[in-house]
């Protein structure tokens, strides 16, 4: 295929840099390799029967190896896995792969008006009626992540959490508004996560919880048993050892959290459930005299206009979210509402902004950052509470390296995508067509570093306007490695990539960086040789 054609790795932007060591607290210059990466090696998966009319929930299993998606066949969707077709349902939905090595697939299956969630070939329990909650329609990106457990770890937790595979990882949930990638508030996050949970240990289904909904009534099936009836529910969420189990339930107007097995005290309504790591702490966001507070343990903490999820430290030592408040001044006859945006991190309130990002850990728990921005529109990204870097338009980030020792994101300036690494740009990327920030239109969707943290890569993207509400399936990625960009634009989709490292026959070993992606009827393997 390479011999035949140009190498086409026109839709992700991959951006590929050999990193020296750059502490946070210096922004010493950071430049990309000057030297072009290998050739890049494509292998042909599977190719279609025909060319299909829509092609979604593309997976990718943790190692990198397998994909699977869902593709439209007239009114029915068919299971693509390897690019082999497999049944077609009248719906499909929460594809995801087993951990670690991705031996087995799951995902709920529609047919003759009913839904059932699949293990491979075999139904893991009864029908229901409906999805609880119903997925999201519309893309959403993932910026993370917040831990990844460690090879000792006896399972891995499987959850959906807005359509995206966790893979072994537990990811900071961003929404994205106008192309800004912005804290989804509690309900938002609630409403849109996949009813399902999973907990896998050396690619066997430990335990498995969904929610549907049968006639007026929701419950929750636990290990293939019906639980007790309830008016709404939501989806669950396993703690990571897989001991733990939470869910939210309204009964009577009132909603709870159902805490393995047993029910909370009562509020207006609540927001998904969260564990840290070591399963000792579960914290989640409540409505309460139409104000949101966080609850952790039996007392809501301090309450404000809205609220977004918490976040937990990987350690668990800590707890960061994002909130709203509205406040009253001026004097009486002429008052006037001022809402400002911060962050809470560990009990304290930050300063205020017009407008702030998630919170994001650093992987040794030791840092945390967000973007802001001041009653100037000055645009700052604040680490461990002082302003640290400027930016114009953030589409991506920020997101730490492994080691906790930088901090990248995608910036927008003068008509390019522009990656930074600690306060410096490393390359830029022209974007195509308009050379201004179309609401929409331009954006970033995902940002990885190496496991040796010596390795970044982030993804732009050109796509149609109203991309995020919808209205326009298809956008095109561009490719720039070491600062060397591709100006292609021939893959349809592509599945972020995966850090390898591989071990030679004499000992040696090669790292390389493997995505899969679909150009029209066919799927590739792509493998980016790293020197």
């Amino acid at each position: 295929m390479l011999t035949q054609r140009k190498f086409k790795l026109a839709s992700i932007s991959f951006f590929l840099l050999a990193l020296t060591s750059i502490k946070l607290a210096s922004a010493q210059e950071s430049k990309p390799a000057s030297a072009p990466l290998p050739a890049p090696k494509e292998e042909l998966l599977g190719e279609l029967t025909e060319e299909a009319k829509e092609v979604e929930g593309l997976v990718m299993g943790s190692d990198g190896l397998r994909f699977a998606a869902k593709i439209k066949r007239g009114k029915q969707w068919v299971l693509v896995v390897d690019g082999k077709e497999g049944p077609a349902f009248d719906d499909i939905t929460g594809i995801s792969f087993s951990l670690p090595a991705a031996r087995h697939i799951v995902y709920a299956a529609k047919r003759g008006g009913k839904w059932t969630e699949m293990l491979d070939d075999k139904e893991l329990g009864p029908a229901f009626d409906a999805l609880v909650p119903d997925p999201s329609k519309n893309p959403r990106v993932a910026a993370g992540p917040m831990w990844v457990p460690p090879p000792a770890s006896p399972g891995s937790v499987g959850s959906m959490l807005n359509g995206l595979n966790a893979a072994g990882m537990l990811y900071t949930a961003l929404n994205t508004k106008y192309s800004q990638p912005v804290a989804p508030t509690a309900k938002d996050a609630a409403r849109e996560m996949e009813g399902s949970s999973w907990f896998w240990q050396n690619d066997n289904l430990q335990r498995h919880a969904y929610a549907g909904r049968r006639g007026k009534t929701s419950l929750m099936f636990i290990d293939g048993k019906e639980g007790p009836e309830f008016a709404e529910i939501s989806g669950p969420v396993f703690s990571a050892n897989g001991k733990r189990l939470a869910f939210a339930a309204k009964r009577q107007k009132e909603w709870r959290m159902v805490v393995d097995g047993v029910e909370g005290p009562s509020f207006q309504d609540l927001g998904a459930p969260m564990f840290s790591l070591d399963g000792l702490r579960l914290a989640y966001a409540a409505k309460l005299e139409k104000q949101w507070a966080i609850v952790e343990g039996a007392n809501p903490g301090t309450k404000f206009m809205d609220i977004s999820s918490p976040y937990f430290s990987p350690d668990g030592k800590r707890l960061a979210y994002w909130a709203k408040r509205q406040t009253k001044k001026g004097a009486s006859g002429s008052e006037a509402y001022v809402i400002s945006e911060l962050i809470v991190a560990d009990g304290k309130e930050g300063p205020e902004f017009d407008a702030a990002g998630p919170p994001v850990f650093s992987p040794d728990s030791m840092h945390l950052a967000y973007w802001a921005k001041g009653k100037k529109k000055e645009h700052v990204l604040i680490v461990d509470g002082q302003p640290k870097f400027e930016f114009k338009e953030l589409l991506a980030g920020p997101e730490f390296s492994p080691d906790g020792q930088h901090i990248a994101y995608v910036d927008w300036s003068n008509g390019s995508f522009v990656g930074i690494l600690d306060g410096k740009s490393v390359a830029e990327s022209k974007a195509p067509g308009y050379h201004t920030l179309s609401l929409g239109k331009y954006f970033a969707e995902q940002i990885n570093f190496s496991p040796d943290s010596q390795r970044l890569a982030y993804v732009v993207v050109s796509g149609g306007e109203n991309y995020w509400e919808g209205a326009t399936k298809r956008a095109k990625r561009r490719v720039v490695v070491d600062g060397h960009e591709d100006n292609l634009y021939d893959y349809d989709s592509v599945l972020g990539g995966v850090f390898h490292r591989e071990v030679g026959a004499d000992g040696g070993t090669s790292a390389e960086f493997v995505y899969i992606a679909r150009e029209g009827r066919k799927f590739y393997r792509v493998t980016q040789p790293i020197p």
